[in-house]
């Protein structure tokens, strides 16, 4: 089971999984046995990890409620699990945030003092440095300043177990970004202890500019997607032969051009095109290496020597299944349309984050893996994404 990241958006995922666990007339409920995650997707697969236990379906069960009842923002007053926001003076025109006026009043002055130490150093830092000083000034913008990342890490603390995950049976790696070294990190169950396992998982979800990068080892690591959005090579390496992929993004024809282009449209969508074709690129090395292996099998039958053939083959495949020579299938799950834009990645009220779960269950009972363009062996990969073709390939 891959997941990858997307912030809030990351709660689709809970639907698909909600599906495949459960199981349909078609196909009986999956079990996974590995599970990789990048950013909110490392935090729900270590969630399932420290839960399953053998019942996958009560696994789900607690990470849709973890998404609902803790993560989510079940008053409107910017109390979530994720976030909040520093001296939100929205909190102080909200009746229902006025109903305890004394935690109002000491987030105020916690943030006044955050604010003022913040004003600080940063003061401090533009006298001491040197250059352009429009240069300089650009240390005093910080957005990530604004924002408190204490929620996110109140929530992996309490829901996930990480004893659990030291002794799971269950595969289990979570990426993060190195953020001093420029590359990816992978870590793993035994990684997972619950002195150090908390940081990995706030790491991995630390997105660059909006939280805090987490000190892992004496290493700063930000968000694993900035390198590798959808971990599928992790888990191919780790042995996995069938892979059920969820992308948060659609098919970037889907995403719709602004009328008016402006700077937060035009990164949001250079973004979405990166992971999109990275992901692409993955499956097409997954699809040409089961080809080069067919091609092995038909020369072993006509009399060639298959070891040498099956090396040079895989050599040429390139790409992260060159470690792995067996043939592979990867479904892959996606939002039909965008879920949202930028600012969409932190909507953290309930009734959004039920419809991303809602949407991702019914886009599960919909799958094709024609449209999708699945990988399964001795079939050709569809290469017309919009195809309206409903087939279903048996999971």
């Amino acid at each position: 089971m891959v997941l990858s990241g997307g912030a809030v958006y990351a709660s689709y995922e809970v639907g698909v999984l909600k599906y495949l666990f459960e199981g349909d007339r078609d196909h009986a409920p999956i079990e996974p046995d590995i599970f990789t995650g990048t950013s909110a997707g490392a935090f729900n697969a270590a969630a399932l990890v420290a839960t399953i236990e053998k019942d996958y379906r009560r696994a789900i069960e607690f990470l849709e409620d973890v998404w609902l009842n803790r993560i989510a923002d079940n008053a409107g007053c910017g109390r979530n699990g994720i976030y909040r926001i520093r001296a939100d003076v929205a909190r102080l025109f909200n009746p229902r945030c006025l109903t305890r006026p004394l935690n109002i009043l000491d987030d105020f002055a916690r943030d006044g003092g955050y604010f003022a130490r913040e004003l600080s150093e940063r003061a401090l830092d533009f006298t001491r440095t040197t250059g352009r000083i429009q240069e300089r000034a650009l240390g005093f913008v910080d957005i990530s300043a604004a924002i408190d990342g204490t929620p996110l890490e109140r929530t992996v603390r309490e829901n996930l177990r990480f004893d659990r995950i030291l002794t799971s049976d269950l595969k289990l790696k979570i990426i993060t970004t190195n953020w001093k070294l420029g590359r990816v990190e992978i870590f793993e169950n035994e990684d997972l202890n619950e002195e150090i396992g908390p940081r990995m998982v706030l790491a991995s979800t630390a997105v660059p500019g909006v939280f805090p990068p987490a000190d892992i080892n004496g290493d700063p690591h930000v968000d694993g997607g900035v390198l590798m959005n959808t971990p599928l090579a992790p888990a191919i390496q780790s042995g996995a032969d069938i892979l059920h992929v969820i992308s948060l993004d659609p098919d970037p024809r889907r995403i719709s051009m602004p009328r008016l282009p402006n700077t937060v449209s035009i990164l949001d969508r250079m973004s979405r095109i990166q992971q999109a074709m990275n992901l692409e690129r993955d499956l097409d090395n997954v699809h040409r290496v089961n080809r080069l292996l067919e091609l092995q099998d038909l020369a072993g039958a006509v009399g060639h020597d298959a070891t040498r053939v099956s090396a040079r083959l895989l050599e040429i495949a390139g790409g992260p299944t060159t470690r792995v020579p067996k043939k592979l299938t990867v479904h892959h799950y996606h939002p039909t349309d965008p879920l949202g834009g930028a600012f969409g990645l932190l909507s953290v009220d309930r009734d959004t984050i039920q419809r991303f779960i809602d949407l991702g269950y019914r886009d599960a009972g919909r799958h094709s893996c024609t449209a999708a363009r699945c990988v399964v062996p001795g079939l050709q990969r569809p290469s017309d994404p919009d195809c309206p073709c409903r087939d279903r390939v048996p999971v």
